[in-house]
């Protein structure tokens, strides 16, 4: 096999024209000690419980009116409630932020977030959806603000409320001035996840940050969707996304409750793969794939497809592919 640096494995589904159905105690202040609390310890930059209210954290939404609230002594927002009071909870959506005071690193070398929380009902990637964001120039327009996503291991979340730290190191690049961190919540119309957060800490130093199993030698990718993408990335053109369903990736562009179709295009794609010291490689993945004929006939405008690039653009329409798909058999019931 030739070889490839840095190539780019991508799966894609157009479903254009699916038919078929499926079945606490008062908070801290920032290290600056310009509020009225108590004066952090030396090495503790923010130290911020959620137990009682918000503390210094203000909830900032950037799209929809859902809020970040306190709630079972935690910091707590989901886009499932009860919003009308007809006792019957739904969906609505929202881009939704949790704010730091701003934190003085001017004289720090090293520095890490160590968050406790419990993540819920996630059906995409977790780390997008349920975001620990940092920014230097923030100045109170989330929109406005250049964010860096922290991706945190995400071990353990996603299967109850039970809560788990997780720590996450802050890049040399934000040490020497102001940053502010945040916590961004996003869900759709679709669905939504509860995310529950006790406590928020800033410390000096560096974590030892929990990775996933590394894979066997030789092997280049190893993810298993069971409760987020991991290093994939969902990349939609358009209509419905990738989701975490059922512990696994999954495409459809039928909606069962409302029994409609919405053509759909969207990927999930690798971070980078080096394979400069390879002599050859190959993919295998678990698959189900249903609904694609009509009794033996392909429908028209359903492709299911493994891709491969060299020279990913960061926009999936518009990068060259090669289709590496082989044969897909369709499963039934």
């Amino acid at each position: 096999m030739k070889k490839i640096l840095y190539s780019v494995l991508a799966v894609a589904i157009m479903a254009f024209t699916f038919t078929s159905c499926e079945d606490v105690p008062s908070p801290y202040d920032d290290p600056n000690n310009n509020g009225e609390g108590t004066e952090l310890p030396e090495g503790v930059l923010l130290d911020q419980s959620f137990t009682n209210s918000l503390g210094d954290f203000t909830s900032v939404s950037a799209s929809g009116s859902l809020k970040w609230y306190n709630d079972y002594s935690s910091a707590m927002v989901t886009g499932y409630q009860d919003f009308d009071g007809d006792g019957e909870k739904e969906n609505q959506a929202g881009v939704t932020y949790l704010i730091s005071p701003e934190i003085d690193m001017t004289d720090v070398e090293n520095a890490y977030i160590t968050i406790n929380h419990a993540i819920n009902y996630e059906r995409g990637d977790i780390n997008t959806n349920n975001s620990i964001l940092i920014s230097k120039n923030y100045s109170g327009d989330v929109n406005t603000a250049t964010w860096e996503t922290l991706n945190y291991n995400t071990d353990g979340l996603n299967s109850s409320f039970d809560f788990i730290v997780k720590s996450v190191n802050i890049p040399a690049s934000y040490m020497g001035g102001n940053i502010v961190i945040a916590l961004r919540h996003t869900c759709s119309e679709n669905q939504s996840s509860t995310w529950e957060v006790k406590s928020i800490e800033v410390m000096e130093g560096q974590a030892e940050e929990e990775n996933p199993d590394t894979p066997a030698d030789g092997t280049y990718i190893d993810e298993a969707f069971s409760t987020s993408f991991g290093t994939f990335s969902v990349e939609t053109i358009k209509g419905t996304p990738w989701i975490i369903d059922y512990s696994t990736a999954k495409a459809t562009g039928y909606d069962n409750a409302s029994a409609t179709t919405t053509p759909s295009e969207s990927y999930i794609v690798s971070s980078p793969v080096d394979l400069s010291a390879s002599k050859g490689a190959y993919i295998t993945f678990e698959y189900i794939l249903r609904y694609v004929t009509n009794y033996g006939t392909p429908i028209e405008g359903i492709n299911n497809k493994v891709l491969i690039t060299d020279n990913y653009t960061g926009d999936p329409s518009t990068t060259k592919w090669t289709d590496i798909t082989g044969t897909l058999t369709e499963g039934f019931d």
